[in-house]
């Protein structure tokens, strides 16, 4: 509905197919425009690919984002906007869980990442070098979460669990998974998730487990 405003009738709003405004004194008049949706293929692979990010960041909770997404943010930037940033950018055209980025940063990742599942008792060994080469310490905790590859579904994760230090850890994990369709996403933080500590974070790693 469309109002007339003062003596001279400035119109403000939207009146059958056109919508009206007053810009610097000036009556604005403009044909009203309707969206075109055509639903092609690649709006509807577009739509899903966003739908599927969107559903791994729920996975997520909001000290999660708020500790490894929230370092660096400037410019009215925000930790999920950022998420979606870069698993967009990461994924391309379409849904790949190998290419999730579940985190992001300048700090030194891990290096020959490598993982166990034992498909009867669940139990799951991850090793990799704890070396050194850049920014990195022995103390940077080592953090991580696994998904299913075939339905997007983050089963369970592992944050704060151990140090680089380490060299190898046992995350607790379900049992009668198939090893060959679970990944894991490794990356690394300065300090904690949990206490909202993390003055650093590493770009995650993803691997798939290997059956024993």
């Amino acid at each position: 509905m469309a109002k007339i405003y003062g003596v001279l009738g400035n119109i403000r709003g939207k009146a059958g197919g056109w919508v009206f405004s007053v810009l610097k004194g000036q009556q604005i008049m403009k044909e009203k425009s309707i969206p075109f949706n055509p639903q092609s293929s690649k709006q509807i692979a577009q739509r899903a690919l966003f739908s599927s990010i969107v559903n791994l960041a729920k996975k997520r909770s909001y000290a999660f984002f708020h500790s490894v997404w929230n370092i660096g943010l400037s410019g009215g930037k925000t930790p999920f906007g950022e998420f979606m940033k870069r698993n967009l950018i990461s994924m391309g055209e379409t849904w790949d869980i190998s290419k999730a980025v579940l985190s992001y940063g300048s700090l030194e990742p891990v290096y020959d990442c490598y993982g166990e599942y034992n498909t009867e008792d669940g139990e799951t060994e991850i090793t990799f070098d704890k070396s050194c080469f850049s920014n990195g310490e022995l103390t940077d905790k080592v953090s991580v979460i696994f998904t299913l590859e075939d339905d997007e579904d983050v089963q369970w994760d592992a944050i704060d669990f151990t140090t680089r230090n380490c060299q190898a850890f046992f995350p607790l994990s379900p049992a009668g998974l198939v090893a060959s369709n679970i990944r894991c996403h490794i990356f690394l933080t300065r300090g904690s998730i949990q206490l909202n500590t993390v003055s650093l974070v590493s770009v995650s790693k993803s691997f798939r487990l290997e059956a024993v």
